[in-house]
């Protein structure tokens, strides 16, 4: 399972895979390490690689914090709302084919109103307004394909 880890405010993606018998594998910073995991009672993580030990006390005083791939995708939007405060844009998750424009410029949208409907493997996935505001420019057309990242929609705040 992937995990991003913020600590002083730098992230970092880790793939942890269980290996078994309090085993893990961790990947990250293009390397692979084996630990085991043991908890002590007082609460400190204890981890091995064979040949170097670490005691992690976790406390309050140093924040750490480990989302799973999902929370950090919510953690990111989350992070462009915020900016959004002035405009936003609808990007495609993945390369596909409009399948309909539901805006025009100048229209006014509320939050979670679907914007446009992208066709990947076969689904559909309507795309919807981070937030309210007016549609500011529809840079796509139906039946054009696009690629993942691609900016379809913007709009501004009000």
């Amino acid at each position: 399972m992937k995990y991003l880890v913020t600590h002083d405010g730098k992230d970092t993606e880790i793939d942890v895979c269980d290996a078994g018998a309090d085993t893990y594998a961790l990947r990250a910073f293009g390397r692979t390490i084996t630990l085991k995991a043991h908890r002590e009672e007082d609460g400190t993580l204890t981890l091995r690689d064979g040949f170097e030990l670490w005691r992690a006390p976790i406390t309050p005083r140093e924040p750490l914090t480990v989302l799973n791939a999902r929370e950090a995708q919510k953690r990111e939007l989350q992070k462009n709302d915020k900016k959004a405060s002035s405009g936003w844009e609808i990007k495609s998750p993945m390369p596909g084919k409009i399948v309909a424009v539901l805006v025009a410029v100048g229209v006014e949208v509320k939050a979670a109103q679907g914007v446009v409907t992208v066709e990947a493997m076969k689904m559909e996935n309507e795309l919807r307004a981070p937030q309210g505001g007016i549609i500011s420019e529809v840079l796509v057309q139906a039946g054009q394909t696009v690629t993942a990242g691609a900016v379809l929609i913007r709009g501004k705040a009000v």
